[in-house]
């Protein structure tokens, strides 16, 4: 039987934390530390059911695509995140409410691909050989890949469900902008900081990191049934060079319940005023669509592979979405998750939890558990468990009925 976690956390009830930052990081962790017996608060400028979250492109959890794959993220630990993170969205997905389902995903190269170090917790792995790949650029040469079942979160439905679940368990969500000398004043237990790419405006010992603008495609492609296939394709590199020049870059395609996602860009830059700054030039053809310049292989390599794989093209573009990622960059200049407690000087104890750089959907489960257990060791109480936290989400939100 699964422990109840009332018992254990007594003695912790009282402690109040305040989580900055109300994307999908903030509320998932915010959602762990309550149901693990905290007192928790968000502070957040926006939300992610606001109408405009999407014309904010550093506001990350308004635009994922998102698939729970960490293609681009080094973090301590990475397969234990991404084992915990899975556990959780493995229940989610027996609810599709919630806007999280089980789909089959291709990764494909030309070339070659290696086989990733999570593969463990990867479901159903397994590599493929060129004749059992779906998709295949026209002209290609050799092609390898792997299949695997992968959750994806369609984010139109799952964000705003997470943020209703935030709201079901108590917690408060207060709009306002975060300053060092204004978190103070709130005399907070411990802070648990969600904020991403603007973390370095409220704590002066961050460095700014490195920003990854992404563009994505809106399509009007409907889905037909509950067969949802989805890729990753690297052709070789001419054809889509990468920004740094030294390899390819990838084009994928996800289906959402009422439209389709192509993407992917993925150009490091820096934020000056506002204004996105590339440190890598353009290597590639690219389409302007309204007033945004789009990779031209997101539209034609797309057209093309998805011709193979449903029998037709993307639809019309209803939208495209640019959005910047964060990368941390760590005081041995090494790009990885900043994930661990902090002692700053004349405010509470810090737990960063930030610079995911595109894998914030994928690790926060996973994120939130190691968030609530710093906390929980710092107070020299027993670690919170995986399955103790499943046990309470089931009681508090139906999570699996």
């Amino acid at each position: 039987m699964t422990p109840s976690l009332a018992p254990r956390t007594a003695k912790i009830m009282s402690k109040n934390i305040a989580v900055l930052g109300g994307g999908i990081l903030g509320l998932t962790v915010a959602t762990v530390l309550r149901v693990a017996g905290f007192s928790v608060r968000i502070y957040s400028e926006k939300e992610i059911s606001d109408a405009g979250a999407t014309n904010d492109p550093l506001f990350a959890s308004a635009y994922p695509a998102a698939s729970v794959i960490p293609h681009t993220v080094q973090a301590e630990r990475l397969d234990r995140l991404v084992e915990d993170s899975n556990r959780v969205f493995q229940q989610l997905a027996e609810g599709m409410h919630r806007g999280v389902r089980i789909q089959k995903h291709y990764e494909i190269a030309e070339g070659g691909i290696d086989t990733p170090d999570y593969v463990d917790a990867l479901l159903n792995f397994q590599r493929c050989a060129q004749s059992e790949l779906p998709v295949r650029r026209e002209g290609a040469g050799s092609v390898e890949g792997y299949l695997f079942d992968c959750f994806f979160c369609d984010m139109p439905t799952y964000g705003p469900w997470l943020q209703q679940l935030v709201r079901t368990l108590g917690v408060e969500i207060v709009r306002q902008r975060v300053a060092v000398d204004w978190l103070r004043s709130q005399n907070p237990d411990f802070i648990v900081n969600c904020l991403g790419a603007g973390a370095h405006k409220v704590f002066d010992d961050l460095d700014p990191g490195q920003i990854v603008k992404g563009i994505l495609l809106l399509s009007d492609m409907h889905s037909e049934g509950s067969d949802f296939t989805s890729y990753n394709y690297s052709p070789a590199c001419e054809v889509y060079p990468s920004f740094q020049g030294d390899g390819s870059s990838d084009v994928y395609f996800y289906q959402r319940h009422d439209h389709a996602i192509l993407g992917g860009t993925r150009q490091r830059g820096n934020l000056v005023n506002g204004v996105f700054i590339p440190d890598e030039p353009a290597r590639c053809d690219y389409i302007r669509i309204g007033d945004i310049d789009v990779p031209a292989p997101i539209i034609d390599l797309n057209a093309q592979l998805l011709k193979q794989l449903i029998g037709r093209g993307p639809g019309p573009i209803l939208k495209v979405l640019v959005g910047y990622r964060h990368l941390h960059i760590d005081a041995g200049g090494r790009e990885c998750v900043a994930l661990g407690l902090q002692d700053r000087s004349g405010i509470a104890p810090v737990v960063d939890c930030f610079g995911f750089g595109g894998a914030g959907v994928t690790l926060s489960w996973g994120a939130a558990l190691r968030c609530a257990n710093l906390i929980a060791h710092q107070e020299g109480q027993k670690e919170i468990t995986l399955d103790a936290i499943l046990h309470e989400l089931k009681r508090h939100s139906g999570l699996g009925r």
